[in-house]
């Protein structure tokens, strides 16, 4: 199911509710107990579930909505698969708390090695490390082969979880959530969901770093939408709630021409999309930049390998 900005508040609403439920504590149980995170002594996996679902809750009430359309989730899936190592601070992500949407979702495999699609994933701070919550698109779980599950999910639920650790490094990221208390053989298929969330979380980072750049078209969405029955007194007009979603949108650059240089060239060709590892100064820090693809040299020069052109003959 792919909505529109408009729709996120109410899927923000939908999926907080269910993050309360049985069945959603019962699979978040299921996946701790998979997973063995460090816990308190004495304390249950159930216990921790129910943790962090409280936490999840507040942070999904509380926090700022984004919205990837699918133009910039290609650009975003294409170029997190050259992502750069780097230490991610706080700084680096946009709100303290959030549920972003994907605009076109992701693939992963579940334990079953089955595909499903994450279609939005939310964060908050727990002591120094950012829990995330990946969600299922509900409609393409259910159609491959999870009908049993029904309608009575929302259209985005709880699928797994990860974690980051500032500063990061994949020593701690390991040791703070994939791995267990005691060294394990993991299956094929357990390498695979790991594999799969490690893939996932590259495509948030890549989200993360590229709406501070100028490639992004960054707007807010006022939403209005009625409020809850019960919110409205007797005899009082409906009232209305109004949100924010912020919209991640691509602005897509123009040709750069010859660029600065002394060196006359007689051709232009392409410079393939690529990252570089541009210097902050007031940070003090080094942060991955997406150079988008684009044309390089004199305007009116002959393009470098010319036009292919296919003549298909019967």
């Amino acid at each position: 199911m792919i909505i529109k900005p408009a729709g996120l508040p109410l899927l923000r609403d939908q999926v907080a509710r269910h993050a309360m439920s049985d069945t959603a504590m019962g699979l978040r149980t299921h996946h701790l107990v998979k997973m063995r995170p460090p816990k308190s002594p004495g304390q249950s996996y159930q216990e921790l579930a129910e943790i962090h679902a409280r936490a999840e809750h507040q942070a999904l009430v509380r926090g700022e909505l984004f919205y990837v359309d699918p133009p910039m989730m290609e650009l975003a899936v294409a170029a997190s698969a050259t992502l750069p190592d780097f230490r991610m601070n706080w700084e680096d992500i946009p709100a303290p708390e959030g549920l972003i949407y994907l605009g076109k979702p992701v693939a992963a495999l579940d334990e079953d090695r089955s595909q499903v699609f994450i279609s939005a994933i939310s964060w908050y701070a727990w002591k120094r490390v950012a829990i995330l919550t990946y969600y299922a698109d509900r409609d393409s779980y259910v159609s491959g082969g999870y009908e049993h599950f029904g309608r009575s999910l929302p259209p985005a639920f709880f699928f797994t979880s990860g974690a980051i650790t500032f500063p990061e490094s994949s020593e701690s990221m390991a040791a703070e959530f994939h791995a267990g208390p005691d060294d394990r053989n993991l299956s094929a298929a357990e390498m695979d969901e790991i594999n799969g969330m490690a893939n996932l979380m590259a495509v948030l980072k890549t989200v993360w770093l590229l709406m501070f750049q100028p490639l992004a078209d960054v707007t807010i969405a006022d939403v209005s939408r009625p409020a809850p029955a019960q919110a409205t007194r007797p005899g009082r007009r409906p009232s209305r709630i109004k949100d924010q979603v912020r919209v991640i949108q691509l602005r897509r650059p123009p040709s750069t021409g010859a660029g600065a240089s002394d060196r006359e060239y007689h051709h232009q060709w392409m410079v393939r999309g690529h990252w570089r590892q541009q210097w902050y100064p007031v940070r003090q820090v080094h942060r991955p930049i997406w150079i988008a693809p684009h044309v390089k040299g004199p305007e009116g020069r002959p393009l470098l390998g010319g036009e292919k052109v296919y003549h298909w003959k019967r």
